[in-house]
């Protein structure tokens, strides 16, 4: 009789397996929908694999058979840890196979999840690195791991205007600006059903606290929630904006498509914005030290945006 090894050495060189194990049955499914390479990796813990896409419906496979099978989708880089590290695993490369830029606007790029962040810089974008980030990272890990616990209105100097997201139930919604200028709809059921449970936390007491004080850790104010939900609140001038939310997610909300990213005004430098945020490094994003009501409500966003937990944990 066949043990598990011995089985999945069968399926990575080709060879049919006989079993019931719903790894493996997910591990064959995954590699007989895809294009792109898939490779067991070792891990001390629960099993991990990952897949490099060689076209944009490989993670769309991937995500559903995620679903079907709880195993947690993972971006490709990110670090996996806490809960994650005794559940299955898929790690997912951004899709460097069509990871390209282009003009979407005046002064606007559409960049896609796979574009390398020196490509980004090349073509003039302020996105700046830090200490921590992967080497060759894309754009997909630089919006996942970007150091946002800046102050309540300061997510615009990301430029960042919109993303296209695609939620854990397969369906893609673009998530920008929100506001009575902005006549786009939210189109997704999933988009639907998330972005009205959000705004309801905007009025919970300590987020109101949040938005109007600040919080702060020794003598640098902060942004106590690992999400921006300050991204749904209008302010001082700064309009609502639903892609802000997303910035620093870890992995842990769903998925990026592409970003429309604005670049700087003429006579501005590239380097202008959000590189004193950047410089702080991504530690910074969290602080040991996290209110037990902030990682409360950090798991109500995440339960919004991915209710089946098939995204990587909320992690402090």
């Amino acid at each position: 009789m066949s043990d598990q090894p011995t089985s999945r050495r069968s399926f990575l060189f080709g060879r049919s397996f006989k079993g019931n194990d719903p790894w493996l049955r997910f591990l064959a499914r995954l590699k007989r929908s895809c294009e792109g390479k898939v490779s067991l990796v070792k891990r001390d813990s629960a099993p991990l694999a990952r897949l490099e896409p060689a076209r944009q419906e490989d993670v769309f496979h991937a995500l559903s058979l995620c679903r079907e099978y709880r195993v947690c989708m993972a971006l490709d880089g990110l670090p996996l840890g806490g809960p994650d590290a005794q559940r299955p695993v898929l790690q997912v490369g951004a899709g460097k196979a069509w990871g390209t830029l282009m003009p979407a606007g005046e002064q606007v790029w559409r960049v896609q999840a796979g574009c390398p962040v020196q490509v980004m810089q090349a073509a003039g974008l302020a996105v700046h690195t830090w200490d921590g980030l992967p080497g060759q990272a894309n754009l997909a890990q630089w919006i996942a791991l970007l150091p946002v616990n800046s102050p309540p209105g300061t997510l615009g100097q990301y430029r960042i205007e919109a993303i296209e997201w695609l939620y854990p139930d397969g369906s893609i919604e673009v998530l920008g600006q929100f506001g009575v200028k902005d006549s786009q709809p939210l189109r997704s059921m999933a988009a639907q059903r998330s972005i009205p449970s959000l705004f309801q936390l905007t009025a919970d007491p300590l987020v109101e606290q949040w938005m109007q004080a600040g919080a702060h850790t020794g003598t640098e104010p902060q942004w106590p929630l690992r999400y921006r939900l300050d991204a749904l609140v209008a302010r001082d001038g700064v309009e609502i904006n639903l892609a802000h939310l997303l910035l620093g997610h870890r992995g842990s909300l769903g998925w990026v498509v592409a970003a429309h990213i604005r670049s700087p005004d003429n006579g501005e430098s590239s380097d202008a914005s959000g590189s004193a945020a950047c410089e702080r490094g991504v530690d910074s994003v969290n602080p040991v030290d996290r209110l037990p009501e902030a990682r409360e409500i950090d798991m109500k966003i995440k339960r919004a945006m991915d209710p089946d937990m098939v995204f990587l944990s909320c992690q402090d």
